[in-house]
């Protein structure tokens, strides 16, 4: 007869699997199944995770009474707010800034789970499984403390958040009685050193239940030191892999510049596109700066003479060029924020680039007759233009 396994431990692993997946900082899941919900109300009060959930509809949804709009394909998620349930009202699509109606028109809804890794949280709720047990703990740095246990003692290192050096490395860990603790379990992986002797525990079978902390640190305490370590040697040469070098570190360059490309409804940088055809105010606004950028160029103005632009002058130039009267500054506003941060993002995560949210669209002080108010321009100190090869 096949052995079963008995319904604990296979509610056991369901929810070490849901802890995983929680367990890694800025996670988005989307449609995320009641089990994992209730997993992450679980770790919230605890402490080890902060979560929030948010309903959204689709800009461009088949299933939707007002499909298709004028951009069938249009990727916009309209996030929903708590409190605004009035069938009259309005969102703006963040891609086409279309008017959406979610609640008139029954849009369908989904759910989305985010959550972030707590790094308090995750301290107290290790200490108090610990003193629960009653282990005679020291902390001797964050995240590293010692377990009367043994007769030299026990350390627990959780591995994420320990800034000692020492406690880290394989002369330590042979020599010391040492445990470590992984946060998130893709560090078990790709950051961990892989030797079967090294004592490794994921946070995730410490909240689930599967292994008791104190337990595990009494085990790691009755382990005698590696009989064999593997060599790590580095090779003078390799035909297939570089050799690895350790050196001093040294300056890290300061100046950033950005190859930036423009056509008539896409802009790209360093070949990777940031402004998408539906970007609608978004682009027209990068036009407008673009186009007094060059001029600024061809007149060989130097980097501290390139003009900036009033909200006021950019938002006639944004209504010449849509052919239409736009009566809020504010909304003005707060398109050149997310201009500036869409920019900010896509050359962080996709070209894994250093990038400052004002080095391609730079806020600058206005010199004018209101207190408080700004400028903006392309910045002349980071942005490179080429002309268009990318599309």
């Amino acid at each position: 007869m096949a052995s079963r396994s008995s319904p604990r431990k296979n509610d056991t692993k369901a929810r070490r699997e849901c802890i995983d997946r929680l367990l890694r900082d800025g996670i988005v899941i989307a449609h995320p199944p009641e089990p994992l919900l209730d997993t992450a109300r679980d770790l919230e009060k605890t402490g080890i995770i902060r979560a929030q959930v948010q309903a959204y509809v689709l800009c461009a949804n088949p299933r939707d009474r007002d499909f298709p709009p004028v951009l069938r394909d249009c990727p916009g998620k309209i996030t929903l707010k708590d409190g605004l349930d009035d069938d009259n009202h309005e969102f703006r699509c963040p891609e086409c800034e279309r008017p959406v109606f979610p609640f008139l028109e029954e849009k369908h809804r989904f759910r989305e789970l985010r959550a972030w890794i707590q790094r308090q949280g995750i301290l107290s709720f290790v200490l108090a499984e610990m003193a629960k047990a009653e282990l005679g703990v020291q902390e001797l740095g964050q995240g590293v403390y010692r377990c009367a246990v043994g007769p030299m003692g026990t350390i627990l290192c959780i591995a994420d958040y320990c800034r000692d050096q020492q406690y880290l490395t394989r002369e330590w860990a042979s020599r010391v009685s040492t445990g470590y603790l992984a946060v998130n379990p893709h560090d078990l992986q790709h950051r961990f050193f892989q030797e079967d002797w090294l004592n490794i525990l994921p946070l995730g079978a410490v909240a689930s239940g599967e292994v008791r902390l104190a337990e595990w640190i009494r085990e790691v305490a009755s382990k005698p030191p590696p009989a064999m370590m593997a060599n790590a040697s580095l090779p003078i040469y390799s035909r297939t892999v570089l050799p690895v070098a350790v050196s001093l570190p040294g300056p890290v360059p300061t100046v950033r510049r950005f190859v930036v490309e423009c056509s008539d409804n896409m802009v790209w940088i360093e070949g990777e596109r940031v402004v998408a055809p539906q970007a609608g105010m978004r682009y027209d606004i990068f036009r407008v700066l673009w186009d007094r950028f060059l001029e600024d160029m061809k007149n060989g103005a130097s980097s501290d003479a390139y003009r900036p632009i009033s909200v006021y002058d950019l938002m006639e130039a944004v209504s010449t060029r849509q052919g239409k009267f736009l009566e809020d500054e504010t909304t003005v506003r707060r398109t050149v924020n997310r201009l500036q941060e869409d920019m900010e993002t896509a050359v962080k995560k996709k070209l894994g680039l250093p990038i400052d949210r004002h080095d391609i669209v730079e806020t600058l002080p206005w010199k004018g007759t209101r207190e408080g108010e700004y400028g903006y321009r392309l910045n002349p100190r980071t942005v490179i233009v080429r002309p268009l090869q990318s599309g």
